[in-house]
């Protein structure tokens, strides 16, 4: 199987399909998804690269989203009175997993004065591309329909 290499970025599958073997990195293009390195060049041995088993920090809690329809995700911003966080995440991400019951809070407490909503990176990947979603979980603030703040 060929590694796909391009400037920082590596398939996710083809890191798991050479677990255990090393690379290199030199100029910048990097065979396992760090986008710039300290020294010119350096080799990594990949060891446990593939998604983690990730169980929920509070089993208990179940998270309830309100169902809205919109025809797009730019209809959504548009037409929003609020503020919107929107919060990119994956159903693998540990830390995204940890934020749950704090956006869920968030989402509570602030009902009147912020909308907060959940993408799901896997599922719609072209709304994370669009906004530069590089590392989970990043938030971004939208206002009058265009990103006002990123975490």
């Amino acid at each position: 199987m060929e590694l796909a290499v391009r400037k920082g970025v590596t398939p996710y599958n083809a890191l798991c399909s050479r677990k255990g073997s090393t690379y290199s990195a030199v100029n910048g293009n990097v065979c396992i998804g760090f986008s710039s390195l300290q020294r010119p060049h350096t080799s990594v041995t990949l060891r446990h690269c593939c998604r983690p088993n990730v169980t929920h920090p509070y089993p208990n809690i179940r998270v309830q989203a309100a169902k809205v329809t919109f025809s797009s995700f730019d209809d959504m911003l548009e037409k929003s009175e609020q503020p919107v966080l929107v919060d990119f995440y994956a159903t693998w991400c540990g830390p995204c997993q940890y934020m749950v019951p704090i956006l869920e809070d968030v989402s509570r407490r602030m009902k009147d004065k912020i909308h907060v909503v959940k993408i799901d990176t896997e599922k719609y990947p072209s709304i994370a591309s669009r906004y530069g979603v590089q590392a989970l979980p990043t938030f971004i603030l939208f206002k009058n329909g265009q990103p006002f703040d990123r975490l």
